[in-house]
């Protein structure tokens, strides 16, 4: 519950308590990742405005339509596709994110089924975790399924002319202010805010105290003291927390050039023999590991090699399966950029 945590920024400086409905459940986790994979619909959706001829607005306008009805009868059903496959895609990656909804939902014992994944897998019920990996899987191959159709669709919306595209900018008039600063302000508080919170926060000697005289560089190079941190020195100084810097460099060292390495040879075959049936086969299956949710792909990964099974070697615990992990997560990436 909230009654252990610390005071936030927000009370810190105005004195408004905010309610735990706002802090731990459904409510943070729909905004934290509506806002963490709001770029799918700017990117998707930016794109499709770029495409736009203008003439076609301005058709519009020569007809005497007004601005509502041009957006409704020509923009929107332009940008229609781009906006569901964002929706779509969002789907498919928020169904399987795991970090989110454990920080912001377990708390207040509010699950999904990721959590629940990992809470079967963490209390030896691994027969129902990969029950529940597979409905996951299925839901997210549904997702991607449905925006592969939409974007095999989109070509019903495509306009064809002897002329190249014009694109002219939409005069704002008196809404210029008022858009600028309403984007000014996502922005700040979207990118901008978060970072120097957590800058902020890493400097506080006591959670929850915002005031200058709170700031330290204790937890950073502070040297071990029973006052702090359970007597933990700073990170920089902390053994385990520098053994695990190492092991990520090591691995993200590694796991980039084994899977570069692969995603090159297996672009290399997709263009050599394009065309063939083994092109075709290694093209397909290199993006099967982009449409399984994170917490089910080490699910799989867990239940292939946790224990000896004729030639697959036990590797639970190891090094070489994060490695092994690493390469099939990312394969799909180094592979598309083997074949172009």
């Amino acid at each position: 519950s909230k009654s252990y945590m610390p005071r936030g920024f927000l009370e810190y400086f105005t004195g408004i308590t905010v309610p735990e409905w706002l802090v731990f459940g459904p409510v943070p986790i729909i905004i934290a990742m509506g806002l963490h994979y709001y770029p799918f619909a700017f990117l998707l959706i930016s794109g499709a405005l770029s495409s736009i001829d203008s003439q076609l607005e301005e058709s519009g306008e020569v007809l005497g339509a007004s601005r509502l009805k041009i957006l409704r009868r020509i923009t929107f059903p332009i940008v229609l596709p781009a906006l569901t496959s964002a929706v779509l895609l969002a789907f498919a990656r928020s169904i399987g994110t795991f970090g989110t909804p454990a920080i912001l939902g377990l708390p207040a014992r509010y699950t999904l089924i990721s959590t629940q994944i990992y809470s079967f897998l963490g209390t030896g019920r691994d027969s129902q975790g990969y029950i529940l990996a597979i409905i996951l899987m299925f839901m997210s191959f549904v997702g991607l399924g449905l925006n592969y159709r939409l974007i095999g669709s989109r070509k019903s919306f495509t306009t064809i002319g002897g002329k190249g595209s014009k694109h002219s900018p939409v005069k704002l008039g008196k809404w210029k202010i008022p858009i600028t600063i309403i984007v000014l302000v996502f922005l700040v508080v979207v990118a901008i805010f978060p970072l120097v919170l957590i800058g902020w926060s890493s400097v506080m000697l006591n959670m929850g105290d915002f005031s200058l005289s709170n700031f330290s560089l204790q937890y950073w190079i502070g040297e071990s003291s029973r006052a702090y941190a359970d007597g933990a020195p700073g990170v920089l100084r902390h053994a385990e927390v520098l053994g695990a810097l190492k092991n990520s460099v090591s691995l993200a060292v590694i796991g980039g050039i084994l899977t570069g390495l692969v995603g090159m040879a297996i672009g290399y075959v997709v263009v050599k023999e394009r065309g063939k049936w083994l092109s075709q086969s290694l093209e397909q299956l290199s993006f099967v590991p982009m449409l399984i949710p994170s917490i089910v792909f080490g699910s799989i990964y867990l239940a292939l090699f946790s224990k000896a099974n004729w030639f697959i070697p036990s590797l639970y615990g190891t090094f070489a399966l994060l490695i092994v992990v690493t390469i099939g997560k990312q394969l799909p990436y180094t592979a598309r950029s083997g074949v172009s």
